[in-house]
């Protein structure tokens, strides 16, 4: 792959990302610890990212560095300030321009309501993963991306991010792009609208919700999606007939 020159001079590609990543987290006994997307779905994005791009992603890490690399104009969001100032020291020892990102220090549920709506070609979900952050991420997010552009969900093994990825794996405006089972999966848009639809919209919550499309009341919730009006008083008017 083409290397990536900064306005420093310095050369840094995907390889060298990944035998040397930043390590902007920390374990339990507070040693530094390198969290992050896979080196697949890292390398993924290395082939598809280009500079006129706008991108965003809850969390930080590795992806973070090579948003930057890559030069898109980028938004990266978490709490911990701290992550920021290791990517940031990452970066400027290695010439890796990061003019170009807007660094958030803090929840995405509070930061996502309140930025400008500016149209996005990528999205990545890798922020908190507990109930309901990932689902607010995805809120906030998905209508801001075109359509054709890409939405990542990171940590699929956990629960909220796995139901997230099982709903819009059954959704007319997904298509599944690339899985990277058991840990990430990455969907294109294709049309917009699913994160305003309800229950009866979503086919994963509906065969789930112990429906099913043979019943006489899923039937119904099918004519009414539908707006089948008169075939529903076709049928009313059959019942009462017959009764």
């Amino acid at each position: 792959m083409t290397p990536l020159i900064s306005t420093f001079g310095d050369i840094v590609n995907i390889n060298e990302l990944l035998a040397n990543p930043p390590s902007p987290h920390y374990s339990n006994t507070g040693d530094p610890m390198q969290m992050g997307l896979a080196p697949q779905v890292l390398t993924f994005l290395d082939s598809r990212l280009t500079p006129d791009m706008h991108t965003l992603e809850t969390g930080s890490g590795v992806s973070t560095v090579l948003f930057a690399m890559k030069g898109t104009h980028h938004t990266a969001i978490t709490p911990a300030a701290a992550e920021f100032e290791v990517i940031k020291d990452y970066c400027r020892s290695r010439g890796i321009d990061v003019g170009n990102v807007q660094f958030i220090a803090e929840p995405s549920a509070l930061a996502l309501p309140r930025l400008d709506p500016t149209p996005l070609d990528i999205v990545l979900i890798d922020g908190l993963h507990g109930f309901p952050t990932p689902f607010i991420d995805f809120f906030y997010t998905v209508g801001r991306l075109k359509i054709g552009g890409l939405l990542i969900i990171d940590d699929i093994q956990l629960q909220p991010c796995g139901y997230m990825k099982d709903v819009l794996s059954e959704q007319p405006q997904w298509r599944c792009e690339a899985d990277f089972t058991p840990r990430s999966i990455i969907f294109q848009k294709l049309a917009d609208g699913s994160e305003w639809g309800d229950w009866t919209d979503q086919p994963y919550v509906f065969r789930n919700s112990g429906y099913n499309l043979s019943t006489p009341f899923s039937r119904l919730i099918t004519h009414i999606q539908r707006g089948e009006m008169s075939i529903i008083a076709q049928k009313i008017k059959r019942r009462l007939s017959i009764g």
